[in-house]
């Protein structure tokens, strides 16, 4: 037991870890090295199969519970401190808005639970809820199936690696951007054929919202910019005046302006886009998390 704890704190100590990203087809294990600005970043192993959109989750589940324990036993990482990332397509977001008599974590808990409830209509018990609680004012919540997540534990367990962080590519983002940022700023979270739009004031998040977008809107020139133009119409909010893009995104928006709005993208695109090119799908969640 000491002994393991002391190769976990070698491994904190010289930011050492495996990063497991898992999208409902495929999953890539990444080795991560060093603090933030100089952080070295390998793809140790990589599976896909693009089928697994169309299976039963049970089935799909217990596919990538077989392929997650192969690529482990075979790539073999360095370290032990593991960090889990889950895409979007696995998790349920909404917004809460805690009680005046608010007081504890437990209170904005209970907040969420009954919001899950209300919205979903079906019991949280099958679920776990993370959020940026807050007593004060409304916070992002995110819901993840238990069962996606007892798999993940289950075979890192096996493993012998030790998890030490959670989360998904959306909560890492806004986590990472919301106390920086004034008023009006979007965050565009992009994934497959949706996008999550997280409206943030003064680094409060004050709307969510989840839009479906088809294979067009990548050819046109002009989606950005009437993707926010209709959403701000929608929520009754003015157009943002800084925008910031996340996951996977049309290139040419990466430098561009619409109507005085700043276009943004998340740090540390250039690394992990040397890594990922076209290849590696999963590898995009990496722009919220590892900046």
């Amino acid at each position: 037991m000491l002994n393991a704890l002391t190769k976990l704190l070698a491994d904190y100590l010289q930011r050492r870890e495996l990063i497991i990203l898992l999208e409902p087809s495929s999953i890539a294990l990444v080795a991560s090295e060093g603090q933030s600005s100089r952080r070295q970043l390998q793809l140790l192993a990589q599976w896909q199969d693009a089928n697994l959109y169309q299976v039963d989750p049970n089935a799909q589940l217990q596919q990538l519970e077989q392929q997650l324990r192969l690529l482990l036993a075979d790539s073999k990482p360095a370290g032990r401190a593991t960090r889990i990332v889950l895409a979007d397509a696995w998790a349920r977001y909404f917004l809460v808005t805690p009680a005046s008599n608010t007081q504890s974590l437990l209170d904005c808990k209970a907040s969420a639970q009954m919001r899950f409830q209300a919205l979903f209509g079906e019991a949280p018990q099958g679920w776990h809820i993370l959020g940026r609680w807050s007593a004060k004012e409304s916070f992002l919540t995110c819901a993840l199936p238990h069962n996606a997540l007892e798999m993940v534990r289950r075979v890192c367990g096996e493993a012998g690696r030790s998890i030490v962080s959670l989360e998904t590519d959306l909560l890492a983002s806004c986590q990472q951007f919301s106390a920086t940022l004034g008023k009006h700023n979007w965050l565009l979270q992009f994934a497959q054929q949706q996008v999550q739009i997280v409206v943030i004031d003064d680094g409060r998040v004050q709307a969510l919202q989840s839009c479906f977008i088809d294979s067009q809107f990548w050819q046109q020139s002009d989606s950005l910019h009437k993707l926010l133009q209709r959403e701000a119409l929608r929520l009754q909010l003015p157009y943002p005046t800084s925008v910031v893009l996340s996951g996977r995104y049309a290139p040419q928006w990466q430098s561009q302006v619409l109507q005085e709005t700043e276009v943004r993208t998340l740090p540390g695109l250039s690394s992990v886009g040397k890594l990922a090119k076209e290849a590696n799908p999963a590898l995009h969640l990496l722009h919220g998390v590892l900046a």
